[in-house]
């Protein structure tokens, strides 16, 4: 009769033990002045990331995301860290609404063409027990400082942020550019906590909530007089936050087609590291370099990694690739773009032993951006390399 008491006993422990809770976002999870965090951006898209993964209490074993290139971001002081003539506009006490208390510079960052050069660009937030908003954007275009305030606010967060909360809210800014006429947004936000659960990366394991927003942008543009809206297709972002982090661990960017939410980019809360493939299925993690497809390494036998060259990088309609062959194979060469759909198929192609050079031609419809250049053997052994287009 003792041990029929303990048993249920050690199994409601053990359930409790296990169990989470979910968590509560405020203000102290979101940045600080001066803090930077560094980002891994996935180079596959394919079959990696499960956006119907909602609910209480999940599981998200995203692990084998790999790291297609890094960037960082920091935060930054409003007052001291942006064009002192922006502070004129988020820096006033008479307009609280719009004080900001810290600001990051634009991820667009600058833009030069067409007579357009633009720089200095800066969002600017505000954070408080209550929310953490955008209230407005500071550029310099073509040389003029320009400020132009969020009316209302564009409201990032509501705190405190749970599970199954919802939120929405409206904003709009525009700003004159000289010799130009006038560009503007409207912004439809409405945020919703869909799930909450333990999420796994390459940087840890973390207790976080799940964010969908959707984002319905209109832009506003008048040249020399002629004024029209143009509405962007919806986008989407799917964000999972942490306690204390004070930055999403892992996000998710897409658009709306036809009913179906289409990924355009992944990314995720990491530190530094080289390029490494992500993998699906999940597969041992592959640290070299150039990395190579793990379930088929055949192609080790007959390439050489470290010598295998694209020529030039970035290139712009034309380009060689260098290659060192210990034996003889028929090699195929492929130009996929990061989603890994299939951009231009080279076709296959018997290179011999030493030393290979091939030239390659691509047309105009191909865009400028980030490509595979994916070198496959007649067993299905894959080389990848990371070339530009620009």
């Amino acid at each position: 009769m003792k041990f029929s008491f303990l048993l249920p006993l050690f199994i409601l422990v053990g359930l409790t033990v296990h169990a989470q809770q979910p968590i509560s976002i405020t203000r102290t999870d979101m940045p600080n002045i001066n803090d930077t965090f560094r980002y891994s951006t996935v180079d596959n898209l394919l079959g990696l990331i499960d956006l119907n993964d909602t609910g209480a209490d999940m599981v998200w074993d995203y692990s084998t995301l790999g790291s297609f290139d890094q960037r960082v971001d920091e935060w930054v002081d409003p007052i001291s860290g942006t064009p002192l003539i922006y502070n004129i506009t988020f820096s006033n006490f008479f307009d609280m609404d719009h004080f900001s208390t810290i600001s990051a510079p634009n991820v667009f960052g600058q833009f030069n063409q067409n007579f357009v050069a633009i720089e200095e660009v800066y969002d600017f937030f505000r954070e408080t027990n209550g929310f953490f908003a955008n209230v407005g954007i500071g550029l310099t275009i073509n040389g003029f400082p320009l400020t132009s305030v969020m009316e209302p606010r564009d409201m990032i967060y509501e705190f405190p942020l749970q599970y199954e909360d919802n939120s929405y809210s409206f904003a709009q800014y525009g700003v004159d550019v000289p010799q130009f006429g006038h560009f503007g947004q409207k912004i439809e936000r409405s945020n919703t906590v869909d799930a909450w659960g333990e999420l796994t990366t390459r940087y840890g394991t973390f207790n976080t909530l799940r964010v969908t927003t959707i984002l319905n942008i209109t832009d506003t543009i008048s040249i020399q007089g002629f004024g029209f809206e143009q509405p962007r297709p919806t986008e989407f972002e799917i964000k999972w936050l942490g306690k204390n982090i004070r930055t999403p661990l892992l996000t998710v960017r897409g658009r709306e087609v036809f009913g179906q939410r289409v990924v355009n980019s992944v990314e995720y809360l990491d530190s530094l590291r080289g390029f490494t493939a992500s993998t699906y299925p999940p597969e041992p993690e592959d640290t070299t370099t150039n990395p190579v497809d793990t379930s088929q390494t055949g192609i080790l036998d007959i390439l050489i990694p470290d010598e295998v060259l694209v020529q030039p990088n970035p290139f712009t309609d034309a380009f060689q690739v260098r290659l060192n062959l210990n034996s003889a194979a028929d090699l195929n060469i492929q130009l996929l773009d990061i989603t890994g759909k299939l951009i231009h198929d080279f076709g296959r192609k018997r290179f011999y032993t030493g030393n290979q050079l091939s030239s390659y031609n691509l047309n105009a419809s191909v865009k400028p951006g980030l490509y595979h250049l994916v070198i496959t053997d007649s067993n299905g052994g894959r080389l990848v390399k990371k070339v530009i287009r620009q």
